[in-house]
This record gives structure tokens, C-alpha cells and sequence, in this order.
């Protein structure tokens, strides 16, 4: 977890103290903000909302601002475990007014949202006749972070070698595939043969291949796919990833992963584009660096992007790097706006269907042997 300087983005730390649910939940919070940050007093931005939290009785009520910025922050990635290591602060020194005892500072060094929560609460219990209220906002602070969905959590489980081989074998057979995956290259014409695949598993692998095979466009008619913007390459890996999960490169490209990554999430293959997305994050070097940024941003690949900050904030010119891909990304998104501001009937045109635009390329930017060794990506990953 990065750590950030005390003064950078203050007025945000600010706000998360005060639960300034309006400004938190503007268009003034950078879409790039990292949920996950540790600050050196305030510790991760979920631990900075607890006091008051907790404090105010009015957070008692369902619809407390409260619960929705919680909500907010929780879908924006913020991990309510993450734990904040050399956090100076201290908080819950309330009361001592006679009506409230007095309770004990509770420091923020070494808990994460969750545990700090629960420290609150040993102070309340001691005194539970007074800080009724106060105990059952923590209760709800602990219920609203179980929502909260680790971004990796795929299931795992084993599998017989027999069965990826077999998976294998049927992808490589062209006996009984029904679909033509043609590569189309630069130049507008065919690149090599076509790759061959089945029409059962790519509509259940994918809802934009199976709208595109089920309905009466070129696809559906003529089980034939136009593939463009990525190579051939980058269509094979992403076959095997989707027929068996594994592939038999030892330490694929970047670039190749990033091909394969495009394509999969054009397909909305998503099991496939979070091996990919894991595969990528082992392979950030000052080299790779903004190419990979530029896919998790566009893609709004978390993990990737968490990766690929804090693999920058150990160098400036790297967080320079960052920064000017984010304006970049900005002004192709602001002249893409301006590009498409007709209307389709304006252009003379219906507009085109879902499957359609999820078929085409990203404006932005050969198979191995059946004797190689097949190596699932997390291993490359080394996760």
C-alpha cells in the first residue's frame, strides 16, 4: 500500500474526516484517486471516516449520508482490511463531559478499518448505557464493510491435466468447430489463415460473440468473426485462455498480453481479462510502464492500476509518466466527445447494435507446438 505525503490532496483527507459526503462524492475527487492509499496520520481513507462515523448520533438513521459514501467507497475499491502501517493518529478521546465518560485514545498505527472499528467499540462496551447509539453506528460500519467484494476472489480448483489436454485437443481440432476467426491485418486484408473455434463455447464464454453468432448479422449468418486491431497471436493466446485456462508460453510479451487483454475485454471474456490483468501486473517495468497504465485507466482495471502506482511512487520520473498519460487520456476522451456529438440519425444512419460496436477494435491501441508444455498464466504470474 502506497504511502502518500501528508499535504497532497488535503482538502480530500479533510473531507473524509468531516464526512463531507457531497464533495467526496463530486466530480472534484481525480478518477484516478487510490482508495487504498495510506496517509502517514490518517491511515487508508475507509479508517479516516470511522470517528466521526461512529461518533455522531445521527449516523444512526438509514439514510445518513453516512451509509451511501461508505457504499461509494466500498464500489470504488477501498479495501476495509488494509492496514496502515506508521499511521500517527489517535482518535475516540470523547467525552468527559459527565454525561459521556471519558474514553482512551484509540492510535491508528497497525489497524485497518475493520480492527479499528472493533478497538472503538472495546472502549464503548465499557460504558455501553452511555454510547448506545455510538455502538450500533460501528455495528453498522462493520455490516456496510462485509459488502465489501475483493476485487481478485475468482474460486479455484484442481483439475486433471487429462482435461486441459482434452480442452486442448478440441480447440486445436478443427473437426466440429463452426466458427471462422478471421485476423484482419493493417492493411485491411487477411493476415494468414483463419482460426477455427466452436459456437458453443464462445457464446458462453462471451455475450458479445453470443449476440453477434445468434442474430442475423454477417456473424450469425456465416459463423465468420472479423477480428481487427490485434495479431493473430494475441487471438490464439486468448482462445486458450477461454478453451483451458492456461497457456504454453513461458513469459509472454507485454505486448501480447496487452493484445490479448484488448480483445478479451472487447468480448467481455471477463475471467479471461482478469488472468490477463494478473499477468500484467508482474510485468510493470519503467519500459512498460504507461502502456500497461493506459489499458488499466481505459479498462478500469483496479488491481492493474494499484500496481502500477505504486510501482511509480518509488521514482518521480515514473509518477511524471502517469500523470501525463492521465492528461492524454483526457484530451483523446474530450476530442472522441466532440467527434461523435451527431446523433445517429443526423450522420443518415441506424445506429449500430451492441454486438456490433463491442465487435469492433479500441481506437487505442502463433500458436505453440501441441508438445509444449502448457503453463496456467498464474504461474507466469508467479501469484
Amino acid at each position: 500500500m502506497a504511502a502518500v505525503d501528508k499535504d497532497k490532496d488535503k482538502w480530500i483527507w479533510m473531507a473524509l474526516q468531516r464526512l463531507d459526503t457531497k464533495l467526496l462524492l463530486s466530480k472534484l475527487i481525480p478518477p484516478d484517486w487510490d482508495w487504498n492509499q495510506a496517509h502517514p496520520v490518517h491511515g487508508t481513507p475507509l479508517m479516516a471516516t470511522v470517528n466521526e462515523g461512529m461518533r455522531l448520533g445521527t449516523n444512526g438513521s438509514e439514510g445518513a449520508p453516512l451509509w451511501k459514501l461508505l457504499n461509494c467507497l466500498l464500489a470504488q475499491g477501498a479495501d476495509p482490511r488494509k492496514v496502515a502501517i506508521k499511521a500517527s493518529g489517535q482518535i475516540c478521546s470523547w467525552g468527559g463531559t459527565g454525561e459521556f465518560p471519558q474514553l482512551d485514545w484509540v492510535k491508528s498505527d497497525g489497524h485497518s478499518a475493520i480492527s479499528l472499528v472493533y478497538a472503538i467499540l472495546n472502549q464503548l462496551e465499557k460504558h455501553d448505557k452511555h454510547y448506545g447509539l455510538q455502538i450500533k453506528n460501528g455495528e453498522k460500519m462493520l455490516e456496510a464493510f462485509s459488502k465489501y467484494e475483493p476485487e481478485c476472489h475468482d474460486k479455484k480448483v484442481c483439475v486433471s491435466e487429462d482435461v486441459v489436454e482434452m480442452w486442448e485437443d478440441i480447440l486445436l481440432q478443427e473437426q466440429g468447430s463452426d466458427v471462422q476467426l478471421q485476423v484482419i491485418g493493417s492493411t485491411g486484408q487477411l493476415a494468414g489463415n483463419a482460426l477455427r473455434a466452436h459456437s458453443v463455447v464462445l457464446r458462453k464464454a462471451s455475450r458479445v460473440l453470443g449476440a453477434a453468432l445468434s442474430t442475423p448479422m454477417q456473424e450469425g449468418n456465416t459463423g465468420i468473426i472479423r477480428v481487427e486491431g490485434v495479431s493473430a497471436e494475441a487471438v490464439r493466446l486468448c482462445l486458450h485462455l477461454i478453451y483451458t485456462g492456461t497457456t504454453c508460453s513461458d513469459s509472454p510479451k507485454p505486448a501480447l498480453l496487452l493484445q490479448a487483454l484488448d480483445l478479451a475485454h472487447r468480448w467481455q471474456v471477463n475471467h479471461v481479462v482478469s488472468m490477463l490483468e494478473r499477468g500484467l501486473a508482474n510485468l510493470v517495468s519503467g519500459s512498460t510502464l504507461a502502456e500497461i497504465f493506459e489499458a488499466a485507466v481505459l479498462k478500469d482495471l483496479h488491481v492493474l492500476r494499484n500496481v502500477c502506482k505504486a510501482f511509480a511512487a518509488k521514482d518521480v520520473k515514473h509518477q511524471a509518466v502517469l500523470a501525463q498519460k492521465l492528461v492524454d487520456l483526457q484530451l483523446c476522451r474530450r476530442s472522441a466527445a466532440e467527434a461523435s456529438g451527431a446523433t445517429p440519425d443526423e450522420k443518415g444512419g441506424a445506429a449500430p447494435s451492441e454486438a456490433a460496436v463491442a465487435l469492433a477494435p479500441s481506437s487505442l491501441a502463433s500458436a505453440p507446438s501441441r508438445g509444449a508444455p502448457r503453463r496456467p498464466l498464474r504461474a507466469i504470474e508467479g501469484h
